[in-house]
């Protein structure tokens, strides 16, 4: 993880080095205090559609604003968490089901199958996006073609890494592999392993009914996520407008799309450090001719990110979680699926 970190670190010393920071000063000094509140309040409206696709994935809690209320403040939490933990965006998931639990009576296994089921919903959305700005990238020809081969290779890993995840959750991998360890092993397996067997089943058997029962559910989380993606385009193109530099809206879906992808690509990178930036600055690079302006857009959005980490560590105060009750969470997972 170090070393993840220290990769970022000189990604972004690079970057820095590369670039002249008093031009991108004068960039970001002229968006002024309304462009600065345009900027957030489209940020905010995606966030509102991720909580969104989450609430979907829950099968229990209705579709009311009081509950999309109650997760937008768990998943603020949670993201605040995932983007300050070194565990490759995953930090904030225990908790997310713990106070789902603990504030608002949803069960461990329920919660967690949300979970999983927001990753898939999201690397849908992301392998739809992506094709479509890469899709732009090759028609507009606006980057080099090393830049596109490696575009094309990293969306076929996508693909093909979201297909096997499905598959797994989809034909219940687990379950197999849970029937091939009892028939090797039988008697001899510790009580522990028998409980986190016996969690994996239950999460697996909430995935398999929701994939069959609720499809449409499944459908409106994806195209909540889309949502959110394509508003995050929506936020460069405004932003590189207020900055005097405007684009095409297709262009702007090829900056997040581009984005996205890099920073996917290594997921490992605690908190996209660097791997942000460098994307940014690169594909911006690409279109307009500035990376000056590549790192003005990339620090608005940095900014956001730190913005929110800090609503969110603010909002998880309140509820007070402790490391014994994450544990504690982990072991009653496998009673859910009794009740």
């Amino acid at each position: 993880m170090a070393a993840a970190v220290a990769l970022g670190a000189l990604l972004l010393g690079l970057v820095l080095r590369e670039t002249d920071l008093a031009e991108v000063w004068g960039y970001l000094s002229s968006l002024g205090a309304s462009g600065i509140a345009a900027i957030l309040g489209i940020y905010l409206v995606a966030f509102v559609f991720e909580v969104l696709s989450w609430q979907l994935t829950l099968s229990s809690v209705p579709l009311t604003p009081r509950w999309l209320y109650r997760l937008f403040k768990v998943l603020l939490f949670g993201v605040a968490l995932e983007r300050v933990t070194p565990l490759a965006g995953l930090g904030g998931e225990p908790i997310k089901a713990l106070v789902l639990k603990r504030h608002h009576g949803v069960p461990y296994g329920e919660g967690t199958a949300s979970l999983v089921l927001t990753r898939m919903t999201d690397v849908l959305a992301l392998v739809v996006f992506i094709t479509i700005g890469l899709c732009l990238v090759l028609s507009e020809d606006v980057l080099p073609g090393p830049y596109q081969a490696a575009a094309v290779a990293g969306l076929a890993l996508l693909v093909v890494n979201t297909s096997l995840f499905f598959a797994v959750q989809r034909y219940r991998a687990f379950s197999r592999i849970r029937g091939w360890i009892e028939r090797r092993l039988g008697p001899r397996l510790g009580s522990s392993l028998v409980g986190v067997l016996d969690a994996i089943h239950a999460v697996e058997d909430r995935l398999v009914e929701f994939y069959t029962a609720q499809p449409l559910r499944f459908v409106a989380s994806v195209a909540a996520t889309f949502c959110e993606w394509m508003l995050g385009a929506v936020a460069a193109y405004v932003a590189l407008d207020l900055l005097g530099r405007p684009v095409s809206f297709a262009d702007a879906i090829v900056i997040e799309a581009s984005t996205l992808l890099f920073i996917s690509t290594f997921f490992f990178v605690p908190g996209d450090l660097g791997t942000q930036e460098v994307a940014i600055v690169a594909i911006t690079e690409g279109i307009t001719g500035s990376s000056e302006l590549g790192l003005a857009l990339a620090a608005i959005r940095r900014a956001v990110d730190l913005l929110w980490i800090g609503w969110g560590l603010a909002v998880g105060s309140s509820y007070s979680v402790r490391r014994a009750e994450l544990v504690a969470a982990a072991r009653e997972a496998a009673p859910d699926r009794a009740r």
